[in-house]
C-alpha cells in the first residue's frame, strides 16, 4: 500500500518521540486519499509478563500510579509486569529484568506468548508478552520498581482472576491478553 509523505515535523524527542505527518495514502479501492494528518507516536519496544506462583496457585500481578489512568479515573492499576527494552537488550532479557525488578522474583523459562501493537491508531509501540512460572525459590527481595516508581505486588488466586475481570479491577489490554492466552493454553478441557 503505497504511502505519499507530504511533510513530517518531529513535535517532541525526548523520552518518547511525537511525529506529525500529512500524507496521501492509497485506499482499499485503489484510488489515493485527501491529504491527512496522522500522528505517530513512538517509544522503544515493551515487554510484559504474566508471572504464575506454581506453589500457590496465583498470578503475580503489579499495582501502581498511572497517571494517564489517574486522568481516567483510576487511583491505581493493576497489571503484568512490564517495561521498556533497554538499548542493546533483547525482548527475553527485558523481561527477565523487569520480572525481577517488578515483583522480586527471579524469572523462571520466559515463554514467549505473543508480539502484539498497544495502540495502532496513534503509536507504533509494540510489546512483547511472555508468561514464566515462579515459586518461593525464585524469590529475591521485596521489590517496589525503580527509583520513580511505587509498585506492590497484587496475587490473586487463579480460581478468583475471572471476578476480577467482571468487576473491571483487571482492564489493562496487554495484562487480559496474558490471561486469556494463559487459560487457552493450559485450562483447555
Amino acid at each position: 500500500m503505497p504511502v505519499s509523505i507530504i511533510h513530517t515535523q518531529i513535535v517532541w524527542d525526548q523520552t518518547y518521540k511525537l511525529e506529525v505527518t500529512d500524507l496521501k495514502f492509497s485506499k482499499l479501492d485503489g484510488s489515493i486519499s485527501k491529504p491527512v494528518r496522522r500522528y505517530d507516536f513512538h517509544r522503544s519496544d515493551m515487554v510484559g509478563i504474566l508471572v504464575f506462583d506454581i506453589s500457590t496457585n496465583e498470578f503475580i500481578f503489579v499495582e501502581q500510579f498511572r497517571f494517564p489512568m489517574h486522568k481516567a479515573g483510576h487511583e491505581t492499576f493493576i497489571e503484568i509486569a512490564s517495561g521498556g527494552i533497554e538499548p542493546g537488550e533483547i525482548p527475553e532479557e527485558a523481561a527477565g529484568r523487569e520480572c525481577e525488578e517488578e515483583t522480586g522474583y527471579r524469572a523462571g523459562s520466559l515463554v514467549p506468548i505473543t508480539q502484539v501493537f498497544a495502540t495502532p491508531p496513534y503509536s507504533s509501540e509494540k510489546f512483547h508478552l511472555f508468561y514464566t512460572e515462579v515459586d518461593s525459590a525464585n524469590f529475591l527481595n521485596t521489590s517496589s520498581g525503580t527509583e520513580s516508581e511505587d509498585i506492590r505486588q497484587v496475587r490473586i488466586k487463579i480460581t478468583d482472576i475471572d471476578n476480577w475481570i467482571k468487576s473491571g479491577q483487571i482492564q489493562d489490554m496487554k495484562t487480559l491478553l496474558s490471561v486469556f492466552w494463559y487459560f487457552n493454553t493450559f485450562q483447555k478441557s
